[in-house]
C-alpha cells in the first residue's frame, strides 16, 4: 500500500511532469514561433471588412506617394538616391517638397536651410552609405535607410524584422 506521504509527493509531481512537458513543446520549438507568427499577429491595415474595426484602413496613397514607392522598384531592388533626388526636384511635386521643408523648419541639419542645401541633406540621410555618420548599419552590412522605411527589407527573415513586401 501507498503511504500518504507518497500520495502527497505523486500528486505534487504530476502536475510538474505535465507542465514541463507542455513548456518544451509549446515554447521551445520553432513551430510555435510560426504558429504565432500566422495566428497572433494582426495586419497593419483592415483589407478586409470583415476584419476588426479597430485595425485602420489602408491609407490613402497620392501620386508622390506612388512615386515614392516606384523608387524602391521590385522587392529585393535597391532604389536609386539619383532617382529620389530628381523626384524632389521634380516641377509636379514642389509644392509636396515645399511642404515638407516647411513643416521640417527648413531644417534637416543645418538650420534655416536654403531649399537646396535641404533637398541635398534629405537625400544625404535617406542615402547614407558606408562611412557616413548616418549609415544604418544593419547585420549584412550596410543598409540604406530609404530601402529599410520606404521599401522593406525582403531579404530578411526572422520575426521582428521589416515587412517581407512592400505593404502598399
Amino acid at each position: 500500500m501507498i503511504s500518504r506521504k507518497s500520495k502527497i509527493v505523486l500528486c505534487l509531481m504530476i502536475p510538474i511532469i505535465g507542465f514541463t512537458s507542455y513548456v518544451n513543446g509549446h515554447y521551445f520549438t520553432d513551430s510555435h514561433i510560426q504558429k504565432s507568427v500566422e495566428d497572433d499577429f494582426e495586419p497593419f491595415f483592415r483589407t478586409d471588412p470583415s476584419q476588426p474595426k479597430y485595425i485602420p484602413d489602408p491609407p490613402k496613397l497620392t501620386e508622390f506617394d506612388r512615386d515614392i514607392l516606384k523608387i524602391c522598384g521590385d522587392g529585393g531592388s535597391y532604389p536609386s538616391e539619383k532617382d529620389f533626388r530628381s523626384l524632389l526636384d521634380s516641377p509636379e511635386y514642389q509644392g509636396v517638397v515645399k511642404e515638407i521643408y516647411d513643416k521640417l523648419d527648413h531644417q534637416v541639419i543645418t538650420p534655416n536651410a536654403a531649399l537646396g542645401v535641404f533637398k541635398d541633406e534629405l537625400t544625404q540621410i535617406w542615402f547614407a552609405g558606408k562611412g557616413s555618420k548616418f549609415a544604418r548599419r544593419g547585420e549584412n552590412g550596410e543598409t540604406v535607410g530609404f530601402r529599410h522605411v520606404f521599401c522593406g527589407e525582403p531579404d530578411k527573415s526572422k520575426l521582428g524584422a521589416s515587412n517581407k513586401e512592400k505593404s502598399c
